[in-house]
């Protein structure tokens, strides 16, 4: 399977596939995800995305992706990326451990199905043959409706938590009152709608004598719902959990069982389960087990699980293990945080992005200033060259061996910013510092880079000592060919960022360097000096503790991740619950809570100009798309709730 951004879809593909395995296969669905979602997609929601996905029948993840260069258009190739180009990927491991005992626990065993759902993919071949499935083809409404029906169906199945598969019409082998699909067995049949059975079909349904049901339309009866679902019912207040999804294993003598809230809302679910007493929790962050109490009459367990908005749990079912007692509920008591300012520490330079740009050819005249994706569109049409975009062209090696051009003129790009306090440490950060004839700031020439800034072809240079108050001139002089990629570039260093005149936007001629705020207050970080900071960020905040329990709550705070350390004591998370137990790590009087919040890159990574689209696209970059505004689309972190 592959499922791109942040959304909830192609549920009955995901079914077939897992069917697929459950049948033929040797236990592995395999999924890319999280694709498409750009650089500040909160790290929870991978939690989210893998959890109902493994309720479908997914039990192996394949990110998308990991970017072994950010260079030229590798940091717009459908972010983000899950390596240490992530602010969020020391800590990334919450989420790894997790979906790795997933992984395990869901390949145990069996899948509990006894549901059997005939595919409808031999009604649509019949009708798809010979036609474009475009609006000028009547049949492409008639399989879009029929395409909605059953998802509806399929839909209604898993909110019911009935656990079943998709099989062909012509795998079917009838065997000892109930049918066959390679190595599965089921005890019912669900025929779609729209979908005429061949008579081979029909003859095997009649010899197995399992009850078939023949669907006329997206509804399928309360009854049949209630009967099907006899084995395995989720009820919040006594009513179908249609907002909790489910998939069950047998094990052994063993059932495994996880669930998965779709709600943003907390659900407290009971669960009507046959199968042994005896019931674990796995804890998400530990792997820990907790007995779970519960009770058994005639066979069937019940228990109660609380389940966070978003959140999934891992239960067991008959297992012979002992388990902790559940913990103890976390105190009432929120500690309170001394007002601001506060000292803070930055994890990395302080940065300001240079994306805007004056050109020429051959010493004439200047143009006016130019986002660099335009900049680079205009040279390039001056050559009868395509534009870059990204689907259009071929692959930089293949281009540099059959259609690489080099030009003779001499091109060269003026950025012009202002510093209004000069800092001690400032670098330039470039790509492709070699393909440049010149660079020079006030005139002078850059240093050679010996650093770099997030990644390893982002090289920097030390350009502090060249810098002067005012207005400062960064010129690069080129010969342009068809292997250049002309990238935006940044300062990054111990300054901070503000707008010149405060009552106008974020924008390219409204910004300055201005000496870094010695403490800051827990607003938006914008407000603050650092409006395109991407890396942690510490606040140092002295709190008083009198001795009783007590949590820090950080769920009005923005931002991607948190941790907190006091004492030498340090705990991170990525996903919510955002409440930290201080009981045990307070000493009596004065403490110092060190609370690093962890960002994303789209604030210094872009795209700059447009806001979060529902799926970061490389055109996004671009001067020339739909969305593109002149003021930078910042995203804000903060501490306190504004």
């Amino acid at each position: 399977m592959d499922i791109l951004t942040d959304r909830v879809a192609k549920l009955s593909a995901f079914k077939i596939a897992a069917s697929a395995a459950h049948q033929y296969g040797d236990g592995r669905v395999v999924c890319e995800m999280y694709g498409c979602t750009g650089w500040d997609w909160p790290p929870e929601r991978q939690r989210f995305h893998t959890g109902w996905q493994y309720c479908l029948g997914v039990n192996f993840r394949c990110q998308h992706l990991s970017h072994y260069t950010l260079a030229g258009w590798g940091k717009k190739d459908y972010p983000g990326s899950m390596t240490p180009h992530t602010p969020w990927f020391a800590d990334y491991r919450e989420i790894e451990d997790h979906s790795a005992r997933l992984s395990y626990a869901l390949t145990r065993g069996r899948y509990a199905a006894r549901t059997l759902v005939l595919s409808p993919f031999t009604a649509v071949a019949d009708l798809f043959r010979g036609h474009h499935f475009d609006d000028s083809d009547p049949a492409a409404a008639d399989l879009a409706a029929l395409n909605t029906q059953w998802e509806r169906i399929n839909r209604t199945l898993i909110e019911n938590h009935i656990d079943f598969d998709y099989g062909d019409e012509g795998d079917l082998v009838a065997a000892e009152d109930r049918i066959a699909v390679a190595r599965m067995r089921y005890d019912r049949v669900i025929v779609l709608p729209g979908h005429t059975l061949s008579a081979t079909a029909e003859a095997v349904l009649a010899t197995s004598r399992v009850p078939v049901y023949r669907l006329t339309d997206d509804h399928i009866p309360s009854s049949l719902l209630e009967e099907f679902s006899a084995d395995c019912r989720i009820t919040v207040n006594g009513v179908n959990a249609a907002e909790v999804w489910s998939t069950r294993r047998i094990d052994g003598e063993q059932t495994i069982l996880f669930v998965q809230s779709m709600a943003d809302t907390e659900q407290t679910v009971d669960i009507a389960l046959t199968a042994p007493s005896h019931v674990l929790l796995v804890e998400e962050r530990t792997g820990d087990l907790i007995h779970l109490p519960s009770a058994t009459t005639d066979g069937v367990t019940t228990a109660t699980v609380t389940l966070p908005p978003y959140d999934n749990a891992l239960l067991l079912f008959g297992y012979d293990a002992v388990g902790k007692a559940l913990p103890a509920p976390l105190p009432t008591k929120r500690i309170a945080l001394s007002a601001a300012p506060y000292d803070y520490t930055l994890d990395e330079p302080n940065t300001l992005p240079l994306d805007t740009v004056q050109i020429r050819v051959n010493e004439g005249d200047w143009s006016e200033r130019l986002s660099i994706s335009e900049a680079e569109d205009r040279i390039r049409r001056r050559y009868d060259l395509p534009p870059m975009l990204f689907y259009d062209t071929a692959q930089p090696w293949y281009l540099h061996r059959h259609r690489y051009q080099a030009f003779d003129e001499v091109w060269q790009m003026r950025c012009v910013f202002t510093v209004a306090a000069v800092p001690t440490e400032c670098r330039l950060a470039l790509e492709g510092y070699a393909t440049y004839d010149s660079i020079t700031l006030n005139g002078k020439a850059i240093p050679a880079p010996d650093g770099w800034l997030i990644d390893l072809d982002w090289q920097t240079a030390d350009v502090a000592s060249l810098l002067t108050s005012g207005e400062n001139e960064l010129l690069l002089t080129f010969r342009y060919d068809t292997d250049m990629e002309l990238e935006n570039f940044a300062l990054a260093g111990d300054f901070g960022v503000s707008r010149i005149h405060s009552e106008a936007g974020w924008l390219a001629d409204n910004l300055q360097v201005t000496a870094l705020p010695s403490q800051i207050d827990g607003g938006a970080w914008a407000n603050n000096g650092l409006p395109f900071y991407t890396g942690r960020l510490t606040y140092h905040v002295p709190v008083y503790s009198d001795g009783a329990p007590c949590v820090l709550d950080l769920s009005d705070a923005q931002a991607l991740g948190y941790a907190v350390t006091v004492n030498g004591h340090r705990e991170a998370r990525l996903c919510s619950p955002f409440v930290f137990d201080l009981t045990d790590h307070l000493k009596m009087g004065e403490n110092i809570l060190h609370i690093e919040l962890i960002p994303g890159r789209k604030n210094l990574l872009g795209p700059l100009h447009v806001e979060n689209p529902g799926m970061a696209d490389p055109y996004d970059f671009r001067f020339d798309n739909h969305r593109w505004q002149e003021e930078y689309a910042l995203h804000t972190f903060r501490l306190n709730k504004e």
